[in-house]
């Protein structure tokens, strides 16, 4: 929807699945923890995440321009996010754009708040967000994507088969 090449796009499909690599070295207490929740010490902590992660990715030349986007992707488009209080378009658009989908998956998940949101307030938050933590361009890219994927889902309906009633062919999602 962003205009992304192949390349790009494969770079932050990475960038997505490695993002809180640098949280490995963090007790399971501060990661179970909702950001909201934590103390000054424990957050302070937890803001290093992003930079470890670029740190021990540098190293693999497949994974550098991942490893960038990685560091980047607690920046917020007002430029109150950290590590580096980068704002606007300084932010790489990949950073950008994991930004918003880490924190749509998280707000779902618990993990900033201590209540957990439903999709639609999820999409809400997001929107609330839109120029200040998030780039406007990438939300409105995110949200024509969304409702794209609920029209879909509206022309199929989900069914729940067993592996037995499963035939070669059938997609599944």
């Amino acid at each position: 929807k962003m205009g992304l090449s192949e390349v790009e796009a494969q770079e932050i499909m990475v960038a997505g699945l490695l993002h809180d690599i640098g949280k490995l070295g963090l007790s399971d207490h501060l990661i179970r923890k909702p950001f909201a929740t934590l103390t000054a010490e424990e957050r302070a902590e937890v803001c290093k995440h992003p930079a470890k992660g670029q740190a021990v990715l540098m190293g693999l030349e497949q994974l550098k321009e991942a490893a960038k986007l990685i560091r980047s992707h607690h920046e917020r488009f007002d430029g109150l996010g950290y590590p580096d209080g980068l704002s606007g378009l300084a932010i790489p658009l990949g950073a950008r754009i994991l930004a918003l989908a880490n924190d749509y998956d998280a707000l779902q998940a618990g993990s900033v708040s201590t209540k957990k949101q439903s999709p639609e307030e999820a999409r809400k938050t997001i929107m609330e967000g839109r120029g200040k933590r998030y780039d406007p361009n990438v939300v409105e890219a995110f949200m024509a994507v969304l409702g794209r994927v609920g029209e879909l889902d509206l022309q199929k309906p989900e069914r729940v088969l067993s592996t037995s009633q499963l035939l070669p062919g059938m997609a599944l999602a």
